[in-house]
This record gives structure tokens, sequence and C-alpha cells, in this order.
């Protein structure tokens, strides 16, 4: 098959790969939101320490530890809120809370 040129839409028994990594991405919007957040999280820190500390910062396995670590604790948190804001009063008081602390609103 000849390659397609930009102007050409691929054919239908052929997706484009940025198509597929799209429709996973949108289908599996919390792992990725959570994912994205620890990473953050973890730049954060990094920028606490190096800017605001005055100390040299986290090495790359140290870095990537923490991200991994805050990915995990997101992954695991998520679903948590999910539930608690649908369920009773006071989980979802606690739930609402959480979540208002840490977005602010524009």
């Amino acid at each position: 098959m000849p390659p397609t040129q930009p102007h050409e839409q691929p054919s239908a028994a052929e997706p484009p790969k940025r198509s597929q990594l799209r429709t996973w991405l949108l289908s599996n919007l919390w792992t990725t939101l959570s994912a994205l957040l620890g990473v953050m999280q973890a730049l954060t820190v990094q920028w606490w320490l190096v800017v605001v500390l005055g100390d040299e910062g986290l090495g790359a396995a140290e870095g990537a530890a923490l991200g991994a670590a805050l990915l995990g604790a997101n992954l695991v948190a998520i679903p948590v809120l999910r539930r608690a804001r649908k369920g009773g009063a006071g989980m979802r008081f606690a739930a609402q809370l959480y979540m208002a602390v840490g977005i602010p609103r524009c």
C-alpha cells in the first residue's frame, strides 16, 4: 500500500495509531488523569525543592519513584472518591471537601 499524503484520510481498514491512542486515553480517562496528576505532583515537589528550598532536588531514580508512588496513590484514591461522591451525606461531604481543596475555582 503506498504511503498516504498528509491531506488524505487513512482507510477504514487501517486506523492511524494517533486515533487508537486518543480512543484509549479517552476510554480510560480517570486512569489517564490520575497518571498526569501523579507526574504533575512529582514535578511540583521537584520545583519546591529546587526553587523554594534551594536544594539540589531529586535524582532521576528518586523522581521516577516518587512519580510512580503518587500515580499509584491517585489510582487508588480516584475510584474511592467517585464512590464517596455518590454515597451517604458524610462521605459525600468529605469527598467534596477534599476535591474543593485540591481544585481552585476560577
